[in-house]
């Protein structure tokens, strides 16, 4: 059996968007320029991170949301 990747997701752009704007609201970085710089990173690499998500059968947006988690492993990131 062949697998097919999941072309749709079950979230709207903009509520992906606005999760990964959570995560970015709940942390902290030593600097403004890391701060900005990880975001901007992330934000606009978010649609590979979503289509990762459904080639895995991993929930987008538990996908998202798990970023704060890893990012607060960082010795730069710090939570609010």
């Amino acid at each position: 059996m062949q697998y097919q990747k999941t072309k749709l997701s079950p979230y709207p752009n903009w509520l992906c968007r606005k999760a990964l704007r959570f995560v970015f609201d709940t942390l902290d970085f030593d600097t403004d320029y890391a701060k900005n710089t990880v975001r901007e990173s992330y934000l606009l690499n978010l649609g590979i991170l979503r289509e990762y998500a459904r080639d895995n059968h991993l929930d987008e947006m538990s996908f998202i949301l798990d970023i704060h988690d890893i990012l607060l492993k960082s010795e730069k990131a710090h939570e609010i």
